[in-house]
């Protein structure tokens, strides 16, 4: 499994999402990047939307949270980020850390690292879709 970051325009999006909304196995989670221009944006959308116990102050929290997911039951994991030219446009610096984020810290976690760390630690698949 390669957990990964596709980037997409709207009209190419539309059945690929029609495809995740109807996956009984994917927990699929949709941000609005127009809604999300400074960080708290994107955290407090982030947290609200996966149901974290509590709102992420910072990108430390957020982190530890994505790692958890404990109480979601579904395998699959997707996130969409519509307008995503518009994602944190107030810090683009933000834009680039949650980028990492994805691809150094969450993707590699749920590929493999959670077996060797998490008691009965099972793998997912992490999907990021970019649409413009």
């Amino acid at each position: 499994m390669k957990n990964r970051i596709i980037r997409i325009d709207q009209k190419n999006a539309n059945k690929i999402l029609l495809s995740l909304r109807n996956d009984p196995n994917t927990f699929c989670v949709e941000i609005e990047g127009s809604n999300c221009k400074v960080s708290l944006d994107y955290l407090t959308e982030v947290s609200t939307k996966f149901q974290f116990p509590i709102i992420s102050k910072g990108y430390d929290g957020y982190e530890d949270w994505i790692r958890d997911l404990t109480w979601i039951k579904e395998e699959n994991i997707a996130i969409i980020i519509n307008n995503y030219c518009k994602l944190l446009c107030d810090e683009p610096s933000k834009k680039c850390l949650v980028l990492n984020s994805f691809e150094e810290v969450v993707f590699p976690w749920w590929e493999s690292e959670v077996c060797e760390h998490m008691v009965e630690g099972k793998t997912r698949s992490f999907i990021v879709y970019l649409i413009n």
